[in-house]
């Protein structure tokens, strides 16, 4: 039982050390809190640019407490002096100064960016994501954190749940680790435990495609599986990316190694060859709801016709800022498990979270 309840904290404990190898990686530099943005009403505002995302853009100038959010396709001009990631409709991804303004002369808007091979115009709309580029590891690092507890009477089932979710992004690269814990525990039956860690590195080309390489491990009472770790190399690209929502598809192989419990099956431990299909979405609403899933297929190649599906979707509701509710739901299925080992894992958690 002690055993047990350790397990729901390696996540944040997986999550942070990812966070400090990280931010030993590049020194941090100042960012310059002059930054420009006027409004169509002709407000005027000095201070930082934080971020545009999901149509909004962060600001935060030094006589306000917290920074504000405000509607990108309402801001007349930009002016700052500081490199920032852009991502465009198209897929690419520049790193440089920026500038929004209207035209004297055609009064069109206008949106500028440089980069190393010289200025690029293009309309505003067609800017869905600006990130900081001069700031510290940590200051690029974006995420969420999140813990739920449920208990009722009668059996007296209770039920821990932890997860975090940490992502490192340039124009070129982005690093993504979750994780996950579950813990139940009721009178006159076993407890119970779960444990994902799930981190792939994306390198971003022309055209929206990307290259892909993941490490996953799992390890589920439910399915009588001690560990699984699996690492896997593709090719994916994004199909939809506006300033709203998202969908990515990716293919390849990978290599799978898993360790059963004794007594599920005659061989606990094997290691399989298998493809690799998946699919992300992601989507943004009403300016306090996010939704996103991702589901992954996995056709064995060294034990066919056996293959696993491994689904997540999260629904997540902004009760104050930077604060939200979640719901999610996963389930890991297996068509031919070993031995007696049980087919499906599937579960569903509410918590309280926070974006960071």
């Amino acid at each position: 039982m002690k055993l047990y309840w350790r397990g729901p904290f390696r996540a944040l404990q997986s999550l942070l050390g990812f966070l400090c190898v990280l931010s030993l990686s590049q020194a941090c530099s100042a960012k310059s809190k002059d930054d420009v943005v006027i409004m169509k009403n002709g407000d005027r505002m000095t201070g930082e640019i934080k971020q545009l995302d999901h149509g909004l853009l962060d600001f935060k100038s030094k006589y306000m407490i917290a920074s504000v959010q405000l509607d990108w396709n309402e801001v007349a001009s930009l002016q700052t002096k500081d490199p920032f990631i852009i991502t465009l409709t198209s897929g690419l991804r520049v790193t440089g100064p920026i500038e929004r303004s209207l035209g004297k002369r055609d009064g069109q808007e206008k949106f500028v960016l440089g980069s190393a091979s010289g200025k690029m115009v293009v309309p505003p709309n067609q800017v869905i994501e600006i990130r900081q580029a001069e700031e510290s590891v940590w200051k690029q690092i974006k995420g969420n954190a999140d813990a739920g507890l449920s208990y009722s009477s009668g059996t007296n089932p209770t039920t821990l749940t932890m997860s975090a979710n940490a992502i490192y992004e340039r124009d070129k690269n982005l690093i993504n680790v979750a994780t996950s814990s579950q813990f139940s525990s009721q009178s006159n039956a076993p407890n119970s435990f779960r444990y994902t860690l799930d981190s792939n590195y994306s390198r971003f080309f022309a055209r929206r495609w990307f290259a892909i390489g993941l490490f996953d491990f799992l390890k589920s009472d439910q399915q009588d599986l001690d560990w699984r770790t699996t690492y896997g190399l593709g090719l994916g690209k994004e199909i939809v990316r506006t300033d709203r929502s998202s969908f990515k598809v990716f293919s390849g192989l990978d290599y799978s190694h898993e360790q059963y419990f004794p007594g599920a099956a005659l061989d606990t431990s094997s290691n399989s060859m298998e493809g690799l299909v998946g699919a992300k979405y992601a989507t943004f609403r009403f300016k306090t709801l996010d939704l996103y899933w991702d589901g992954t297929m996995y056709p064995s190649i060294t034990d066919a016709p056996r293959v696993r599906f491994v689904t997540t979707g999260n629904l997540k509701i902004e009760l104050i800022k930077d604060l939200y509710w979640s719901f999610r739901v996963y389930e890991n299925y297996d068509t031919k498990p070993p031995g007696h080992a049980p087919k499906n894992d599937f579960g569903i958690s509410t918590s309280l979270g926070f974006k960071f």
